[in-house]
């Protein structure tokens, strides 16, 4: 059969878009996305609860109109808000402890924005739990196509920009367009609408201020309000990759795109290249916090021992790790240790753990063992891959201990199984839910997602706060 020629690469995903539909998803592919629910809702839910949550919720309430004729469920409260905000909120939560799934190739972390704005658009229209993961698989097969499509052509992260802000909005706006049943003009008028709307700058990550945990929250609001306004006859560029004024030319200085990761749209599905998260910070530290781990299990290396640790990190690691090292050695807050390849290695060395709890412990105490193993840290620069993740210990008795993680956990080499997504999703729930019978109540639902009839019935039984405090 000869392939189809599209005039550009919207046309291409505004028609996969329109033509997508739960039948193109094998069954591995869509277990895998229930999956993502499941870790998903364990990271927001918790996060919901915590001190920032709570400021942020202030101004939902205050400013955003919470009613009886609104139809997105926030994550842990007794209101709604309209769907784009709703979305909004929840995908902040499902960021905000940097504990979600990522694919690795390209830093983009997809379930944040996607999750949270597919079940505020199934709430919207009426959908039911297989409408929902039809949707959210969309999203998940095509940012990560545009994320590897402008990664092999640019360092994102490197020049400081977040994939997840940059492509969030577009993505979400084709996962609106879906649920709204928009026509292929529309949805591609949504999509020029979408790349209009980008949060993406990542300074944040050095300084630990709280913009960068809203990226997904812009993200997922402004895909949804780009379908509505498409929906309305609003318009869009149509070449919003190619043209010498769009998207790809403004951030890169290159109106072309590579298109051909885009070849094998419903044929191969990339959801399951994106890697959970074992440790709730930056997955750039996680191979060298696996090799610390190893380092004291095999050697019983006591903190005390420690003269010195050389962690090699490539220049892209670097600038998100690394640099400044004035600022790694000294985080402001928790959030800006969890960028810290400092201290989570430091963490690791002192604590033997590396969960939620460690990382706002250690921070929140000020840890003066976790202080000096800092000091005793510093990073070098090899870009060559046998070199990469390497971590060497030297010890005060002059004893030398070496070790390197390329497989390490959460990695496509060595992936989260179902058990263990599950048992982290436990660990960040039992907080929420008075008891046992709840927390396997909600991880039975997520599951059987598809068997929801409405989508509805699930938020309002499940995540809304009157109903949890009951359970």
């Amino acid at each position: 059969m000869e392939k189809p020629n599209y005039a550009t690469i919207s046309e291409k995903l505004a028609e996969f878009t329109v033509n997508f539909s739960n039948d193109y998803l094998p069954d591995y592919a869509r277990e895998d996305v229930k999956l993502r629910f499941v870790d998903t809702l364990g990271n927001a839910l918790l996060y919901s609860k915590m001190e920032q949550s709570l400021k942020l919720l202030e101004v939902g309430e205050e400013y955003f109109l919470p009613g009886p004729d609104k139809h997105g469920t926030v994550f842990g409260m007794d209101y709604k808000l309209s769907a784009p905000t709703a979305a909004f909120f929840n995908s902040v939560f499902a960021h905000g402890l940097q504990y979600d799934d990522v694919h690795q190739s390209t830093g983009l972390h997809p379930s944040c924005f996607i999750v949270p704005a597919a079940l505020a658009l199934g709430e919207t229209v009426g959908a039911s739990g297989r409408e929902v993961i039809t949707v959210a698989s969309l999203g998940y097969e095509i940012s990560t196509r545009l994320a590897l499509a402008i990664s092999s052509q640019n360092n994102l992260i490197g020049n400081g920009l977040s994939p997840t802000g940059l492509l969030g909005s577009i993505t979400s706006s084709l996962l609106a367009s879906k649920m709204f049943g928009l026509t292929k003009e529309q949805t591609m008028n949504a999509l020029g609408i979408g790349a209009n709307f980008n949060s993406n700058l990542l300074q944040s990550t050095v300084d630990g201020s709280f913009a960068k945990i809203m990226h997904p929250g812009w993200s997922s609001k402004a895909g949804i309000t780009a379908a509505m306004l498409a929906s309305r006859g609003i318009t869009g560029p149509e070449k919003i990759f190619e043209g010498h004024l769009g998207f790809n030319q403004a951030y890169f200085g290159n109106p072309r795109l590579n298109s051909g990761f885009f070849d094998d749209l419903g044929i191969n599905w990339n959801s399951c290249k994106i890697s959970f998260k074992p440790y709730p910070c930056c997955f750039y530290i996680h191979p060298y916090m696996e090799a610390a781990f190893k380092l004291v299990q095999n050697h019983g290396i006591k903190p005390g021992d420690i003269e010195s640790v050389e962690c090699c990190v490539n220049e892209i690691q670097s600038k998100i790790i690394c640099e400044p090292w004035e600022e790694k050695i000294n985080p402001k807050n928790t959030y800006a240790s969890k960028y810290s390849l400092p201290f989570a290695v430091a963490l690791v060395l002192s604590r033997n753990r590396a969960g939620i709890e460690e990382f706002d412990s250690a921070f929140t105490c000020t840890d003066h063992e976790i202080k000096y193993l800092m000091s005793k840290i510093y990073s070098i620069i090899k870009n060559n891959e046998e070199d990469l993740h390497r971590v060497t210990v030297k010890t005060r008795d002059g004893s030398t201990f070496t070790a390197r993680e390329s497989g390490y956990k959460g990695s496509l080499l060595n992936p989260m199984q179902k058990e263990d997504i599950i048992e982290k999703f436990k660990s960040n729930i039992h907080t929420i839910f008075i008891n046992n019978k709840s927390v396997y109540g909600l991880l039975n639902r997520i599951l059987n997602l598809e068997e929801v009839k409405l989508i509805t019935d699930f938020t309002r039984e499940w995540l809304a706060q009157q109903t949890r405090l009951q359970a």
